[in-house]
């Protein structure tokens, strides 16, 4: 795993840490696997929102590069698959959304965009 771009602070091993002691964090993975081969995941975390709201924030994504991908593998069906699966999973949670970051346009795969993150660096 490696971070891409520079818009976050977090680094790789903020993930595996969340991961790996969840007595410290709120962190879910769900991973995407067909005949035994890892086709994707997502790592979201419950939080709450800036008005005290439940949601599943959804902190990092991976899918298979596409050099690595076989016909059978059913790529974009097993993401849609995960998407709708967190949907639900969240939804049991008691979450009226599930939110993310991202520094790429997301409108083609269904998200709704909210705001747009500025800063500056002091």
């Amino acid at each position: 795993m490696k971070k891409v771009g520079e818009h976050t602070d977090w680094i790789p091993e903020d993930l595996y840490a969340a991961l790996r002691y969840p007595n410290a964090s709120n962190a879910v993975l769900f991973m995407v696997t067909r005949n035994e081969k890892a086709l994707g995941w997502m790592c979201c975390e419950l939080q709450r929102d800036r008005y005290g709201k439940l949601e599943c924030f959804v902190w990092n994504g991976w899918d298979i590069p596409l050099r690595e991908r076989a016909p059978e593998d059913d790529v974009e069906g097993g993401k849609q698959q995960l998407h709708d699966y967190i949907k639900m999973w969240a939804k049991s949670q008691g979450c009226y959304r599930i939110a993310c970051l991202s520094p790429r346009p997301l409108e083609h795969l269904g998200w709704i965009k909210g705001h747009t993150n500025y800063y500056q660096p002091v």
